[in-house]
C-alpha cells in the first residue's frame, strides 16, 4: 500500500511555499491540503510568492481529485503566485498536474517542470532575483 503524503510549510523570507504530494490521494486528503494552502497563500497578503511542488510519488489523481487540486491551483494564483517549480517522477501525475495548471491559468506561463528538487530552487532563486531585485541587493 502506498503512503500518502500531503505536506506544506511557508518559508515567507523566500517568499515560497513549499508543497509535498505523494501517493493517492483522497478528497477528504485534498480539502485538508487545499485548506492548510489556502491560509498559507493568505499570510502573503496577494503579494507575489512562488511554489516549489515536490510530487515525486504522486499517484494520478481520480477525476473528483484533479478537480479539487485544480480549484486549489487557481485560488494560489489569483491570490499571489507568480510561478510554481514542480518535481515529479511519474509521466502521467506530471501530465495530469500540468494539465490542470494550464486550466487555472490561460497560457500558463507560471508553471516550469523541474528534473530535481535542487533545479527547482534554482529555478525559483532565479525568479526571487526577477520579482525581487531590491530585496536581493540589500542582502548581498
Amino acid at each position: 500500500m502506498t503512503t500518502t503524503i500531503c505536506e506544506v510549510r511557508s518559508v515567507p523570507e523566500l517568499h515560497t511555499v513549499y508543497l509535498r504530494l505523494s501517493g493517492l490521494l483522497r478528497e477528504e486528503d485534498v480539502r485538508a491540503f487545499s485548506g492548510r494552502c489556502r491560509l498559507i497563500t493568505a499570510s502573503f497578503g496577494g503579494r507575489k510568492h512562488f511554489v516549489l511542488a515536490d510530487l515525486r510519488g504522486l499517484v494520478p489523481a481520480s477525476p473528483e481529485v484533479a478537480k479539487l487540486m485544480g480549484e486549489s491551483i487557481a485560488h494560489g494564483r489569483a491570490h499571489g503566485v507568480v510561478l510554481c517549480a514542480h518535481v515529479s517522477d511519474a509521466a502521467v501525475a506530471r501530465l495530469q498536474t500540468m494539465r490542470l495548471a494550464r486550466a487555472a491559468t490561460v497560457g500558463d506561463d507560471q508553471t516550469v517542470d523541474a528534473a530535481s528538487v535542487e533545479e527547482a530552487e534554482r529555478i525559483l532563486e532565479e525568479a526571487r532575483e526577477h520579482h525581487y531585485p531590491a530585496q536581493r541587493k540589500a542582502a548581498g
